[in-house]
């Protein structure tokens, strides 16, 4: 009997000591050394200068994207995934980068509006074995003087590339019994100031 137990007692003992070996291998594994990192050097009403690092090498491809929002660290794979689903293969392979540090502008976004920038890797058109990087900021608050008015509105459509410079959409839409008889004029802010003192 003490024999049978004795060999019971081994067997459990090899059984436990397999398991904890097992364990210790898959935590190395989970070891991630590619880490992303974007800080901004530049952000203004509607466009921001964002600087994309990693500390792979310049031949690693690693793809970013915009969202709107803000993304805590529990949803970044969460949304790269959905990302990556809703993107064919062409469409992500356009965008890929390669350059250990890289800088990128965005124009065209909303001013005081929080969005979040996300880097990571690409393997295969799949999220690689990575340290995404998820980077959340918010652009400054416009200074154009408006007040409400029943009789039009307006709003801002962006800015885009018009030439060799930029231009700006603005949409007006006249309402009420002035609809058929409207003038526009524009004038800078600091003329604005002149007229108010």
């Amino acid at each position: 009997m003490k024999r049978f137990l004795l060999r019971i007692n081994s067997i459990i003992l090899i059984i436990i000591g397999f398991v904890i070996f097992a364990c210790s291998d898959d935590n190395s594994n989970i070891q991630i050394n590619w880490i992303f990192s974007v800080t901004s050097s530049d952000i203004g009403k509607t466009e921001v200068s964002l600087i994309i690092r990693h500390n792979g090498i310049n031949a690693d491809q690693y793809q970013g994207f915009l969202v709107d929002g803000s993304v805590i660290d529990s949803e970044v794979t969460t949304t790269i995934n959905d990302w990556l689903a809703h993107h064919s293969e062409d469409d992500i392979k356009i965008g890929l980068m390669t350059q250990a540090k890289k800088v990128i502008n965005l124009s065209s976004l909303q001013s005081n509006h929080t969005y979040t920038y996300i880097a990571f890797g690409i393997e295969n058109n799949k999220l690689a074995k990575c340290k995404p990087c998820a980077f959340t900021f918010t652009t400054l608050k416009s200074n154009i003087i408006s007040s409400e008015n029943p009789d039009w509105k307006l709003s801002f459509g962006g800015t885009q590339l018009y030439n060799k410079g930029y231009y700006s959409a603005i949409s007006i839409q006249v309402l009420g019994e002035l609809k058929d008889r409207y003038f526009v004029d524009f004038y800078p802010v600091a003329a604005r100031e002149q007229f108010d003192n």
